[in-house]
């Protein structure tokens, strides 16, 4: 993803007039766009785009879109605005203050997504420099689009990088080209074990690419 976010506006269809043509403000109405190089923003939750290899619909769920435990709670979960760039919109990331435990969860439609292709799923999330009691790893479950199920146990959380966006990867599927009756895509992450209070992780959202 190299392109600049555009908010607004896209580059006009090469095909068209010179005329810059307003990016429609409804998600199905932005699937249809026709230009493969631009990445579209809409309203701040949601980031749309095309993969230049395999032409698959891509998607970033920002944090508003996912259902995070105790987020409600500002003693336990600010939500400040965050710029990837200057120029960008900014989204908002869910940042924790301090919470027993962690159970963050959303859902896709996933007929929106492209056939035949594979996708992965993952969280991105930052660890700050001073990050501490998470003693036991992240459990995950992708529920996908043909209703199966995969869990995974992800590794010390305390090992991963500080101060930049890591993905943690929930899970990978495919829809079949045949397939027509298309589940929901659901995931969930949690970690309950631990009784230590936890601090340090600040939530960017999910995202479902190639």
């Amino acid at each position: 993803m190299n392109c600049p976010i555009l908010p607004k506006r896209a580059k006009p269809d090469n095909t068209s007039s010179n005329i810059d043509r307003r990016l429609p403000r409804k998600l199905e109405e932005i699937l249809q766009y026709p230009e493969p190089n631009v990445e579209v923003l809409l309203d701040g939750q949601i980031k749309y785009w095309i993969d230049k290899r395999t032409k698959a619909k891509c998607f970033f769920l920002y944090a508003k879109n996912l259902h995070v435990l105790w987020s409600e709670e500002s003693s336990k979960w600010s939500r400040p605005q965050y710029k990837e760039h200057s120029r960008d919109q900014p989204i908002q990331v869910y940042e924790m203050e301090t919470v027993l435990s962690l159970a963050v969860g959303g859902s896709f439609d996933a007929k929106k997504l492209s056939k035949g292709i594979e996708y992965k799923v993952s969280l991105v999330v930052l660890l700050k420099k001073f990050v501490s009691g998470w003693e036991f790893p992240l459990q995950t479950i992708l529920v996908k689009p043909d209703g199966t199920k995969e869990y995974r146990s992800t590794e010390d959380i305390m090992e991963k990088p500080k101060r930049e966006w890591i993905n943690i990867q929930l899970g990978t599927f495919t829809i079949p080209k045949e397939m027509e009756s298309i589940q929901n895509l659901e995931f969930y992450v949690n970690e309950r074990k631990g009784r230590k209070l936890k601090m340090g992780l600040v939530i960017k959202g999910v995202e479902i690419s190639v």
